[in-house]
């Protein structure tokens, strides 16, 4: 399928200095917010300090009109490391970048927002992960304020003051811990100069921001390189500050970059198939291409969401191929990783499962917002193999991560229904029936319908059914009482 146009590219770094150690060059895009500004760069001025990174910082300064441009030039006569990138206007997140990157002198580049502050080996850690993982393409730290997997969750004490303290913390809870992901926040990015080389800068297309980081990231992924998340590398983010300083409505920013987005990849088979996917739509995912086909570097990806397709229509069988595929290009995809386990346990290589899921738990990082599903699918699974003990235990081991996780109370009223404790189920389920969830009123019918109360869980299936749709268990279960109605009527005739 047709790509959009090609980004920027960058040139190659003309030298004749001797090789010596990865130099880094820090590239950060301002509009104004000079107090964030200052207390970023007085992060990086002793992160520089502590570990020699960055090399270089080059600050571009689009067209800010708070006095920004002098505190920078003073910085740049202080330190001559630091380059200062003086823009009349305002060209953007993309465009600010890419001025800074191509005239940046290091092996490796980054990017920074202004409104961040960084802990003394941000840069190191973000290094070595380039240096020691097959084909890493951009390497981000986890934050307090970001979407995805990136986010990791301050304790009540911790705040910005903490950055030290919080970094020490990861250390002893994920020291060395990568993740791979199918995108990355902007906010915090590393790259070899040999990987914008490839795949090219940001595109400007995007204007003054937002989705230039997911275009860049799609493009990543499709030239065969990895997304890759060090755990235990922590940057602090005051979080959407530019926009703010700008009066610009970020709601309605994002709602506009998003439909340029989807303009821009519309024809891309890989952006359609995860398009469908986020739209519940599994059926039209798996008619887009040809699962089977050998995916060469970046196709793979086309077979990750096709896989995750046939596991929603329950066809694991199907997609345990896809998955073997996948994750052994991609062995840090905790996601598809826990995925490949549960696709074997269901096809009944039960030591196969237990011991890749086992690996996968050992080697990848599951943070809470993984771990909880991860937990609750694995008692599912026992229970279904009359293994109830273990079911059980695993559930509470789900609920101490997430005591209101609403999968773990739609998989324990299922528990609860098989043992004919109706009433319980009733219990459990009614509280949450707000959340609109299809299998919440699938499980709430059944209870109802062995009570006797035959209209409510008539009317349970026709919700859970609208919500679900024909494949969903609500549906079956309301065709499934029409039919025996049906037949009462005919007998009655």
């Amino acid at each position: 399928m047709p790509q959009p146009q090609t980004a920027p590219r960058l040139a190659p770094l003309a030298t004749n200095e001797p090789s010596k150690r990865v130099r880094l060059s820090l590239v950060i895009p301002i509009c104004g917010g000079l107090d964030l500004t200052r207390a970023c760069c007085v992060s990086i001025l002793q992160a520089r300090l502590s570990t020699g990174l960055p090399d270089e910082l080059i600050v571009v300064d689009n067209g800010s009109d708070d006095g920004s441009a002098v505190w920078l030039d003073d910085l740049q006569a202080r330190f001559d490391w630091v380059r200062i990138i003086h823009h009349p206007r305002n060209l953007g997140f993309a465009e600010g970048c890419n001025s800074g990157l191509r005239l940046a002198r290091g092996d490796a580049l980054a990017i920074l927002n202004n409104d961040t502050l960084v802990e003394s080996a941000l840069f190191t850690k973000l290094c070595a992960v380039l240096d020691v993982e097959d084909q890493a393409g951009l390497v981000a730290p986890v934050s307090n304020y970001v979407m995805g997997q990136q986010l990791t969750e301050l304790r009540s004490e911790e705040g910005p003051r903490d950055i030290e303290a919080i970094a020490h913390r990861l250390a002893l809870e994920a020291q060395g811990k990568i993740s791979e992901v199918d995108k990355l926040a902007g906010l915090c990015l590393v790259g070899k100069r040999s990987f914008f080389q490839d795949v090219g800068l940001f595109d400007p297309a995007y204007g003054l921001g937002n989705y230039e980081d997911e275009d860049l990231c799609l493009r990543t992924r499709i030239a065969g390189y990895r997304l890759l998340i060090a755990q235990d590398a922590y940057v602090h983010h005051f979080g959407n500050k530019s926009f703010q300083d700008l009066g610009i409505d970020y709601d309605l920013q994002l709602a506009r970059q998003k439909r340029l987005h989807r303009n821009r990849w519309r024809n891309n088979e890989l952006y359609l198939l995860e398009e469908a996917l986020e739209d519940k739509d599994f059926d039209r995912a798996l008619e887009l291409g040809d699962p089977l086909e050998q995916a060469p570097l970046g196709r793979d990806w086309c077979h990750r969401a096709r896989a995750k397709a046939l596991v929603e229509k329950g066809r694991e069988e199907e997609a345990l191929l896809l998955y073997t595929r996948f994750v052994d290009r991609h062995p840090r995809h905790t996601e598809s990783a826990c995925l490949l386990a549960f696709c074997l346990l269901e096809n009944d290589r039960v030591q196969e499962g237990r011991i890749q899921l086992a690996r996968t738990l050992r080697e990848c990082h599951l943070d809470d917002a993984l771990a909880a599903p991860v937990l609750a699918r694995l008692a599912r699974w026992c229970w279904s193999r009359s293994l109830h003990d273990e079911a059980r235990q695993h559930l509470a081991s789900a609920y101490q991560i997430d005591e209101g996780f609403l999968p773990a109370k739609v998989i324990e009223s299922g528990f609860l229904l098989e043992e004919s404790r109706y009433q319980e189920a009733l219990t459990l389920l009614s509280p949450i029936r707000a959340e609109e969830n299809s299998d919440i009123y699938a499980n709430l019918g059944i209870a109802h319908w062995h009570l006797g109360h035959a209209d409510q869980a008539r009317s349970d299936f026709e919700r859970g059914a609208s919500l679900g749709g024909p494949d969903s268990a609500a549906a079956r279960n309301l065709a499934h009482i029409l039919a025996q109605e049906h037949q009462l009527a005919v007998e009655s005739s």
